[in-house]
């Protein structure tokens, strides 16, 4: 599944929203393998604004729950005002049914609702199923 994962990502794009720091920087790092480039925010207000910046320029949105000054599931509402189609995944400290449900009321089911302490393969194939969906995405629209 990893060499199928880089050989799909390689031409896409991540926005990845997260406060903690060393969280972030890992995550970067293991991102930074698979996907062309790798967008880094710090809260839900700088990835919003990042995205509103650069609308259309990602293929996928990864971020944390549970931040400061706005929380991933404000900022994933936000993001699908935009554009109904972007795929996200969501990561929370909490198994709880209550943000499971507002993110699936989002259109995030659980294939992409990550639950930390994030286990690699876990991430690994929600990230293979998103790319797989993205690009299946990009060929009904550019056949």
């Amino acid at each position: 599944m990893i060499k199928e994962l880089k050989a799909l990502s390689q031409q896409m794009h991540v926005l990845y929203v997260e406060d903690d720091k060393t969280i972030q920087k890992q995550m970067e790092v293991l991102l930074n393998k698979f996907f062309a480039t790798v967008t880094v925010a710090n809260d839900g207000t700088m990835g919003l604004r990042q995205y509103q910046q650069n609308i259309n320029a990602y293929d996928i949105v990864l971020s944390d729950i549970s931040m400061p000054m706005m929380n991933g599931l404000d900022m994933a509402r936000a993001i699908k005002e935009i554009n109904p189609e972007q795929m996200i995944l969501l990561i929370s400290a909490h198994n709880d049914s209550v943000n499971l449900q507002k993110a699936s009321a989002l259109g995030i089911t659980s294939d992409y609702f990550i639950i930390k302490p994030i286990d690699k393969d876990r991430l690994l194939k929600a990230l293979y199923q998103a790319v797989q969906k993205v690009q299946r995405a990009k060929k009904v629209q550019w056949p």
